[in-house]
């Protein structure tokens, strides 16, 4: 290790439950992975000290410390959940964000509707936990906890580092390698309703794949369940990295791993709608809210390869330039500077 030693102290929880020394080249996965290298970026700016950043797939029951140099980083966690000892930390970073959203536009199509009882069920979940914090703690729980809190995007399932094509020579014109239906008839009704919107969007999508051009060429694996498909990464990745269009819908929420996975490959990205947030701000993916408009955005963007290089490009440069490890570990150095700024090291 000729690293300097962190600044700051870092905790997994969850099952791992321990601190993680940033120097030690250890995996975990599950996005873990990729708060680790930002959090490594972040320790090379050496700008903030004295803090303890616990890392959590859950909003955590509870934790073993809480005060102002406390950083709870929440990297699952899709119902939102608020705690009663929130208002006690320095800062609060969540990969989906405070609050639930809806994103589909007025409720027309049954995919709408879906996405709507979805929001609702979750919104209902968040503020149960809203209740239960406040019991606890009174309204000192609520109070001061949103301008403390920093949304953060989902990042990468596992690292890796694509062997990437020119988008103009790689095999496959367009692509899906995930999961679908997970077992929904195997599950309870609140289970349904959850993976409602991800089963409906992606059976539309792969029926609109049916209907692309014979003259392109696609690459398409549908695994019964999300952990079916972790089976399968490195293929994956590989076939991203050779792949020009990458199709990318919803997950059980909006936000999934793949449209990063994607961005960091150079693909192109046709997309379900994305919240609102600064790291959406201006992404490259072209939005669809009717899968059966694939095949014309499929074959107006393989037609042109101007088009298909600027969308590459766009991608790439997203990826460095707004979602990487580097250019995230930035930004949340902004925040905390700004939320907590008695953890500033002097300067020299």
């Amino acid at each position: 290790m000729n690293e300097p030693r962190p600044l700051n102290r870092y905790i997994l929880l969850d099952h791992i439950n321990r601190e993680i020394d940033l120097r030690a080249p250890e995996s975990f996965g599950w996005g873990r992975d990729y708060y680790l290298n930002v959090f490594r970026a972040f320790e090379r700016r050496g700008e903030l000290s004295g803090l303890t950043v616990y890392i959590s797939y859950h909003a955590p029951q509870s934790l073993p410390t809480a005060g102002p140099n406390v950083v709870l980083v929440i990297i699952g966690d899709e119902f939102h959940q608020h705690r009663g000892y929130f208002h006690q930390l320095g800062a609060i970073l969540r990969c989906h964000g405070p609050l639930p959203e809806y994103c589909d536009g007025w409720p027309t199509s049954l995919l709408q509707i879906s996405g709507l009882l979805q929001w609702l069920h979750k919104y209902g979940v968040h503020l149960k936990s809203v209740g239960r914090a406040f019991t606890s703690a009174g309204f000192k729980a609520l109070i001061n906890v949103r301008p403390k809190t920093l949304s953060i995007p989902l990042g990468l399932l596992q690292t890796f580092e694509p062997n990437v094509v020119p988008v103009d020579q790689r095999r496959h014109d367009y692509g899906f390698m995930g999961s679908n239906n997970d077992a929904c008839e195997n599950r309870r009704l609140l289970h349904r309703i959850l993976m409602w919107p991800k089963v409906l969007s992606r059976a539309q999508m792969l029926k609109a794949m049916t209907r692309i051009g014979s003259q392109h060429h696609g690459i398409t694996r549908v695994n019964e369940g999300f952990e079916q498909s972790l089976n399968f990464y490195d293929a994956y990745v590989a076939a991203l990295a050779d792949t020009r269009i990458a199709i990318v819908p919803r997950g059980t929420c909006y936000g999934t791993y793949r449209f990063f996975e994607a961005c960091k490959a150079g693909c192109v990205i046709v997309c379900d709608p994305v919240p609102d947030t600064w790291f959406y701000k201006d992404h490259p993916g072209i939005v669809i809210r009717n899968w059966a408009d694939l095949p014309g955005i499929v074959d107006t963007v393989l037609t042109d390869p101007e088009k298909l290089q600027k969308a590459s490009q766009a991608s790439y440069n997203y990826w460095h330039n707004r979602v990487s490890e580097d250019a995230v570990a930035g930004h949340i150095l902004t925040f905390l500077k700004r939320t907590m700024p008695g953890f500033t090291v002097p300067a020299d």
